[in-house]
């Protein structure tokens, strides 16, 4: 039987993934000037320039 381990995340909002996910109801919320369904879209996390896992993660990607 293997144990689940738990890891910490250091941005509760985007989960270190540097995208925070948000929902627009058709209204606007994301930007769109007209009306429209609701869907689901991703902003920028502002957690980004501090986030040292998010940080470690593009070092790695950069250098593969």
């Amino acid at each position: 039987m293997t144990d689940a381990i738990e890891r910490a995340v250091e941005c509760e909002t985007c989960g270190d993934s540097g995208w925070e996910r948000r929902e627009c109801t058709g209204d606007q919320a994301c930007g769109r000037r007209r009306r429209h369904l609701p869907h689901l879209y991703v902003v920028v996390c502002e957690c980004r320039p501090i986030n040292r896992t998010f940080q470690e993660k593009q070092e790695r990607r950069r250098a593969a």
